[in-house]
C-alpha cells in the first residue's frame, strides 16, 4: 500500500500534470497561430485563399486533440497498470478518473478558453465546426479505410512471404539434388582414375585388358 501511494504521488501525479500542461501549451499555440493567420489573411497578397489561411490553425488544433486523445488513453492504461491495484474495482476507478480528466481537459479546454477568456463567439463557432468535421473524417478513416488498407497490406505481405518461401524451397531442392548426385560422380571419377593409373603403371596389361605372358 505504501508503494502504491508513492507511485501515485511521484509518478501518476507528475505525469498527469505534465499532460495537462501540454494541453494548455497547445491551446496557447493555437490562439497565437490563429491571431497571426488572421493578420496574414487581412494583408494577403499570395495565391492562397484567406479561408485556407484562417482554417489552418483550427485543423492543427483538431488533429492535435485527436492525437492527444489516443496518447492519453495509453498513458492512463500504463499509469493504472503501474500502480498495481489489488482489486479490479480500484483499477477501473483509477483508470476512469485519469481518462475522464485527461480527455475532458484535452477536448474542451480550448473551447472554454475561446468562449470565456477570448469571448469570441464567431471563432468559437468556426472552431466547433472544424473540430466536428475533422473528428468525423478521422473516425471514418479509422473505421473504413484503415482496416481496408491493413487487409491489403497483409495480402501483399503474405504473397511476398509465399514467394520467398517458394524460391527458398526451390533452391533447397536444387542443392539437395546436386548434393545427392555429386558423390556418385566423384566415386566414378575416382574409380576411373585409379584404373587408368593401374593400367599405366603395370606393363603386364595390354590395351585389350589381357595379361602379357613372358616366354
Amino acid at each position: 500500500k505504501r508503494k502504491r501511494l508513492l507511485i501515485l504521488c511521484f509518478v501518476t501525479t507528475p505525469v498527469v500534470l505534465l499532460s495537462l500542461i501540454i494541453v494548455i501549451y497547445i491551446t496557447l499555440m493555437y490562439v497565437r497561430l490563429q491571431e497571426k493567420m488572421n493578420v496574414l489573411a487581412d494583408s494577403n497578397t499570395t495565391i492562397i485563399p484567406n479561408f485556407v489561411l484562417v482554417t489552418l490553425p483550427k485543423i492543427f488544433l483538431a488533429l492535435s486533440i485527436s492525437l492527444m486523445d489516443l496518447s492519453y488513453r495509453k498513458i492512463a492504461i500504463w499509469l493504472t497498470d503501474f500502480e498495481n491495484h489489488r482489486l479490479e474495482d480500484d483499477y477501473n476507478n483509477h483508470y476512469v478518473f485519469k481518462l475522464i480528466l485527461l480527455q475532458f481537459v484535452n477536448s474542451f479546454y480550448s473551447l472554454f478558453y475561446t468562449a470565456f477568456y477570448l469571448k469570441d463567439l464567431e471563432l468559437l463557432r468556426k472552431q466547433l465546426v472544424t473540430l466536428l468535421l475533422i473528428r468525423q473524417i478521422i473516425d471514418s478513416i479509422r473505421e473504413i479505410f484503415l482496416p481496408l488498407g491493413q487487409s491489403r497490406l497483409r495480402q501483399v505481405w503474405l504473397s511476398l512471404r509465399y514467394e520467398q518461401r517458394r524460391l527458398a524451397e526451390g533452391s533447397k531442392l536444387k542443392s539437395e539434388s546436386y548434393n545427392s548426385s555429386s558423390p556418385i560422380r566423384t566415386n566414378s571419377a575416382i574409380n576411373l582414375s585409379s584404373i587408368q593409373s593401374e593400367i599405366d603403371n603395370n606393363p603386364n596389361y595390354d590395351d585389350s585388358g589381357s595379361k602379357e605372358v613372358d616366354v
